[in-house]
């Protein structure tokens, strides 16, 4: 894929946009730390949180629990209205039937 010099700098501006939202690299370097945190928490509570929320979905922060829903969309709704950056949330759906794949 070729890009005119125009189509590289509407990109680059747009990157930048995004980097800028996300708090610069230092924020997305937060963000990817906090979120690997709640991954790690959520691993460890998963017993919990499928008694707790069977066929939700549920979003965690390094925190904790910060919402719950039935849909994705709901859950980021909330995610959302509270003010917190996506980009340090992990939402799963606590399946109480989880799917075999095989590889």
């Amino acid at each position: 894929m070729t890009l005119t010099p125009s189509e590289k700098e509407r990109l680059m501006d747009e990157s930048l946009e995004i980097i800028e939202e996300l708090g610069g690299v230092k924020g997305i370097r937060d963000g990817f730390a906090e979120m690997d945190t709640a991954w790690r928490r959520m691993d460890r509570e998963g017993e919990t949180l499928l008694k707790l929320y069977p066929d939700k979905w549920v979003a965690m922060s390094k925190d904790g629990v910060v919402a719950v829903g039935d849909s994705l969309e709901g859950v980021f709704s909330k995610i959302d209205t509270l003010g917190l950056r996506r980009n340090s949330i992990n939402v799963k759906f606590i399946a109480t039937q989880p799917r075999t794949l095989i590889l």
